[in-house]
């Protein structure tokens, strides 16, 4: 049957259309309007989700099955060096935890809150699958996966990384809200820390040829360590807990300025890779 005149002009022009001639516009607005009602009220684990969720639903429109397998087989990506899998597991979250003890042991000694290595390092263990499934698998293959991989082809790594994170760090802010309550430092420190470990994310997901699986289990990683292991030892019931908690976010912002550095901003990304998509 021969279609009705004008409609190849209407599906040129429809939501579709947009989609793939926009498509980072519209996992923007897609993950607002879906996740942040859903950070309100669903369960987390079920918000968590929500950036690779929308990424999949984008790269479906977009790019069709191909994209699709394109995105899944990210996280397929596991033949690296041992040393990015110790980092990602560990690495990042002893380094964290470590400096933020070390500090408080300097300064503020009484806030420590003694506790066995052999129950810190159980809790973690216990805790790492979980959250590499919902933290990890839920959110990378929309951050690094999508966002992270065309920003930086367009316009190289560290800024791609710098918007990737303000993207994140919007996306949370409903959260850090519900956590800690409205204040300019609060969520200046949010934004700083989150941004900072795009940088640092945008480093691993480069280093190892675009690998979700990595950038997962860093996610995992460091959501673990400033987990529960954080909760035992800074007493979260505490008036300074917030305190430490930005402590963190500092000391995230060195890291992110040491890898800066240390790369020349070019965050693993190999030469010649700007302008390939």
């Amino acid at each position: 049957m021969a279609e009705p005149a004008g409609h190849e002009h209407r599906t040129r022009r429809g939501p579709a259309a947009v989609v793939r001639r926009y498509p980072l516009t519209a996992y923007s607005v897609l993950l607002v309007a879906l996740s942040w009602p859903a950070q309100l009220v669903l369960p987390l684990a079920v918000a968590l989700v929500g950036p690779s969720v929308c990424a999949f639903v984008v790269v479906a429109v977009a790019g069709g099955r191909a994209g699709v397998r394109e995105l899944w087989g990210r996280v397929l990506r596991w033949r690296v060096p041992g040393r990015y899998y110790a980092f990602a597991v560990a690495g990042l979250g002893a380094y964290l935890l470590g400096t933020v003890c070390a500090f408080t042991a300097l300064l503020f000694p009484q806030q420590l809150v003694p506790r066995p290595v052999t129950e810190l390092v159980l809790t973690a263990l216990l805790n790492l699958p979980v959250l590499f499934v919902l933290v990890g698998l839920g959110e990378e293959f929309g951050w690094r996966g999508f966002v992270q991989d065309r920003l930086q082809h367009r316009h190289g790594p560290l800024a791609a990384a710098v918007l990737t994170g303000l993207m994140w760090a919007v996306w949370h802010v409903p959260l850090r809200i519900a956590e800690n309550g409205w204040s300019a430092a609060n969520l200046g420190w949010t934004v700083a820390g989150i941004t900072s470990a795009a940088v640092v994310y945008a480093w691993l997901f480069n280093r190892t040829g675009g690998s979700v699986l990595l950038v997962a289990l860093l996610h995992a990683g460091e959501n673990t360590w400033m987990g529960s292991p954080f909760a035992l030892l800074f007493d979260p019931g505490s008036p300074d807990f917030l305190f430490f908690v930005h402590t963190w976010n500092a000391f995230y912002v060195v890291l992110a300025l040491l890898v800066v550095v240390l790369t020349r901003g070019r965050l693993g990304l190999p030469s010649g890779a700007i302008g390939e998509r």
